[in-house]
């Protein structure tokens, strides 16, 4: 497929095209319906998509971090009317916001504070009580923690229904994962055969995933975000040039901090703004990583975690992400959805959403990142305006997240059909 293709969502849609065949697909088949199951109330087969998410039950590894990409878009798919019934359970934290911006008083969240290897056994018996006493229609598990201690819990339970599997990184750079995720990708792969399907957001990330063997009957369906109803007007010349990430190896501030040093020299009208939790110079390690990268501190305007991220994004004028992995950045969306060009890395699926509007340059490279961002802001006003419509005008098209919702509801209704068979 080029690269100026984008896949359609992939959805489970006919529960009896055959076996998995280890092919990643864009367009999902399912494997061969298990037999013997037996066919719950409310959950036979044409059953309409709230109705069958009305006892979803998603398990989150962390539901605390304010600012991740996976808790961003669990909560965005819960404020949609399929997915309005569904509880959480988080292994770790809640934070009380993001179950608040849920916008439905019909969701629940449980916070199990599984932390270390004797909390995290404790959190899976827990867990396995909860899935045996309601008996969700389907558990949807978010991240690798998650998937292990899900699919764990529902054997321990004697849980029948589907456990589907929803992963929202890449393998770009496997040895940069902590050793506790690397172990958890180790022991879910051996429970693969108890997964029902598995949600990637990401097309090389789904690529990635089948080739090692991991979760099953895989379906790619893109992040969303909801739409913007006008665009802040541009400025001009463009100035302010953000990044919004937590500070983690993951994102890669050492580089983004060498490539502002040399923005900075050659623009010195530039703003750089930073956002994201331990981004502040009372962060040590943050702190040093300024000083490394020879950016004079005064020179930035730094905002810790942000509950709201809206006004941020509207007082930008370009968006660059600096990651060493990633699968489906949702900041470059978030950014783009409010006519924000963008600046990226090649790291998961980013290349394809800022094709026709950003550019792309290889990870761990401060000078062609640097330069990426001097060619946007030495653009001229007409091919700025261009870039910025053509930003928007993509995420408006393809990036919606009623689209991405219904898609959702209708890959974990075909997988409760499965089941039900």
């Amino acid at each position: 497929m080029r690269g100026d293709q984008k896949p359609s969502p992939s959805v489970l849609k006919d529960s009896a095209r055959g076996a998995f065949d280890g092919r990643p697909r864009v367009a999902g088949e399912a494997q061969a319906p298990r037999r013997g199951l037996q066919r719950r109330p409310g959950l036979e087969t044409g059953t309409h998509d709230a109705a069958a998410q009305a006892s979803t039950l998603h398990v989150i590894t962390d539901y605390s971090a304010g600012q991740g990409g996976a808790e961003r878009m669990l909560t965005r798919y819960l404020r949609q009317t399929d997915f309005a019934k569904g509880r959480i359970v988080s292994l770790k934290g809640a934070a009380p916001q993001l179950y608040a911006e849920s916008g439905s008083q019909a969701n629940e969240v449980t916070a199990l504070e599984a932390r270390g290897p004797f909390g995290f056994a404790a959190g899976v018996v827990r867990l396995a009580r909860l899935i045996a006493r309601e008996q969700p229609a389907a558990v949807v598990c978010w991240m690798y923690h998650a998937h292990l201690a899900g699919t764990l819990a529902a054997l321990v339970g004697g849980y029948r229904g589907p456990v589907i599997w929803n992963v929202r990184t890449s393998l770009d750079e496997p040895a940069a994962l902590a050793p506790g995720t690397r172990l958890a990708i180790f022991l879910a792969r051996m429970f693969r055969w108890r997964c029902d399907g598995t949600i990637f957001n990401s097309r090389r990330s789904c690529e990635q995933h089948v080739g090692i063997g991991y979760g099953r009957n895989p379906g790619v369906i893109s992040n969303g975000v909801e739409p913007v109803a006008s665009l802040p007007p541009p400025a001009w010349p463009p100035r302010r040039i953000g990044i919004v990430a937590r500070f983690h190896p993951h994102k890669d501030y050492p580089t983004f901090l060498r490539a502002a040093a040399r923005i900075l020299a050659d623009r010195p009208d530039a703003t750089i703004v930073a956002a994201g939790a331990g981004v502040s110079l009372d962060n040590s390690a943050f702190a040093e990583a300024v000083r490394a990268a020879g950016l004079p501190a005064d020179r930035l305007e730094l905002h810790d975690e942000l509950q709201d991220l809206s006004a941020l994004y509207e007082s930008l004028d370009l968006m660059v992400l600096s990651s060493r992995i990633e699968a489906f950045p949702n900041v470059l969306i978030e950014a783009m959805s409010r006519g924000v060009p963008c600046v990226t890395t090649d790291v998961g699926d980013a290349a394809e959403i800022v094709q026709g509007s950003g550019c792309v340059v290889a990870p761990r490279d401060a000078n062609a990142l640097a330069e990426a961002i001097l060619r946007m802001l030495r653009l001229s006003r007409d091919e700025y305006l261009h870039r910025r419509a053509a930003a928007a005008e993509k995420v408006s098209s393809q990036y919606s997240i009623g689209a991405a919702a219904r898609e959702y509801a209708r890959f974990i209704r075909a997988c409760v059909e499965m089941r039900a068979a």
